[in-house]
């Protein structure tokens, strides 16, 4: 259906004015098509007109990196919650932060791992118009390797298996493990391939920054499999030799990425590979009253933080 939309203002993120008054927007079938003034549009019968002359309009944000599984709260703990909360019920809470998005202006999300295949199933309801919500790419399950990062049998008794915790992560230490578990996500129907890098738990006590987790071969297993399939892969990382290896192995997105040098930016800059620095949330979790106990967790939690934004000042 063709609306039109009279603005009272705009912000023209693209134009010379960036704020803009007395516009025009037409949109049909949910694609803009034109934003001009308003004396150039001459809406039919048919057409809808939506009246924001006392509003300001903006383009939708994106939230490039986020986990729609979770709140976001200083205070939870989601080590184990696939063992403690029905599935259903994350998903309504889900559907719950999905809403929270739109209503602050966020209209497409690109979610980096949830358990159950949840964000994939609320994609398809969004999509379905059963549910509000933004435009979500979703990644389904992340790769990770044993004692990596999204392997939450490390938060169990020893011989609880990740497939029983039923987490975020699916464990791959091969290279055919790791298509294995592309081919799984994609599936389900995963927009995007999520692993894992580097990590810095095993490091933080001897003041360490990162460590490698998955192999080169892994990450290039699973690059050729999401990228025949014209999906992207996003990679969890700090810097180190585990991003050099994600880099030469093709993965196309870097989340987090506090330590990267000049040389590894030159090189994602020279092949056009994306930083997702996801600054805020960690940046504010000690003023949120997220503080760690353990001491070698806040010592490396103050060089992180520190170190992003050097990290993006620099990228």
């Amino acid at each position: 259906m063709k609306t039109v939309i009279h603005a009272g203002k705009v912000i023209d993120v693209a134009g010379d004015e960036p704020l803009r008054h007395n516009l025009g927007i037409h949109i049909d079938n949910g694609i803009i098509q034109a934003v001009d003034s308003w004396g150039h549009f001459s809406p039919d019968a048919e057409t809808r007109v939506i009246d924001a002359t006392a509003l300001t309009l903006m383009p939708g944000l994106i939230d490039a990196h986020t986990h729609v599984v979770h709140s976001g709260e200083p205070d939870e703990d989601w080590r184990l919650i696939a063992l403690t909360e029905l599935p259903a019920t994350t998903a309504l809470k889900a559907a719950h932060h999905a809403l929270r998005h739109v209503e602050r202006g966020v209209t497409t999300i690109r979610d980096v791992g949830a358990w159950a295949w949840i964000d994939v199933a609320l994609r398809d309801a969004i999509n379905a118009g059963w549910q509000a919500g933004p435009r979500i790419l979703a990644a389904g399950h992340g790769i990770t390797a044993t004692g990596g990062h999204m392997d939450a049998s490390k938060y169990a008794l020893p011989g609880i298996s990740n497939e029983m915790i039923n987490s975020i992560g699916a464990v791959a230490d091969s290279a055919n493990e790791a298509r294995r578990a592309a081919w799984a996500q994609l599936m389900r129907g995963a927009d995007l391939i999520k692993i894992n890098a580097t990590l810095s738990e095993y490091v933080r006590a001897t003041g360490g920054q990162c460590s490698p987790e998955l192999t080169f071969d892994t990450m290039q297993a699973v690059c050729d499999v999401a990228h025949s399939s014209g999906r992207k892969v996003a990679a969890h990382c700090h810097g180190g030799p585990g991003v050099q290896d994600a880099l030469n192995a093709g993965v196309d997105t870097f989340e987090h990425g506090r330590f990267l040098t000049d040389e590894l930016l030159d090189q994602m800059a020279t092949h056009q590979r994306f930083l997702v620095p996801t600054l805020s949330p960690e940046a504010r979790r000690v003023q949120m009253g997220d503080t760690p106990i353990d001491p070698a967790l806040m010592r490396w939690m103050d060089m992180a933080t520190e170190a992003m934004y050097d990290t993006v000042a620099r990228a």
